[in-house]
């Protein structure tokens, strides 16, 4: 199955599609302020994919920790490609993206930066609901 995943919430924003056998990728820095930037480069990703957009069969979105316009601007093109092909979206947050592409089972920390010098804070994979935002002076109180 053809698989479209979106990702939005960290500065360099990513579309892969991928199968059994092929993957494809390609990546934006945050700073590219084009209307049509996420649709210029999903129909560039589907012609080097050889496929159309009807040929996706589901679609996966990282729906957040990150910057609010960055995030809702994923979270809707998926949403509103989903409806429009009529397929299923899943949708996992950024912490539980980087442990299951990294491999991790445990790790103490992981921080990410958010905007206007506040971080992301995740301690352990045990608790994936408990996600704090801190300004970074509170974070290097906080965890020094």
């Amino acid at each position: 199955m053809i698989t479209l995943a979106i990702n939005t919430c960290l500065n360099s924003h990513q579309l892969v599609i991928f199968d059994s056998f092929r993957v494809f990728e390609t990546s934006w820095d945050i700073t590219e302020k084009e209307d049509d930037v996420f649709v210029k480069h999903l129909s560039k990703l589907l012609l080097n994919f050889g496929i159309s957009k009807f040929d996706i069969g589901r679609i996966f979105v990282i729906s957040g920790p990150g910057p609010f316009t960055s995030v809702r601007s994923g979270v809707v093109s998926a949403n509103a490609l989903a409806y429009c092909l009529k397929k299923q979206i899943y949708a996992v947050n950024i912490f539980e993206f980087l442990k299951f592409v990294q491999g991790f089972d445990f790790v103490d920390l992981i921080v990410l930066s958010s905007q206007h010098g506040e971080v992301f804070c995740l301690a352990g994979y045990e608790d994936l609901i408990d996600i704090k935002k801190y300004k970074f002076e509170d974070f290097l109180r906080v965890y020094d």
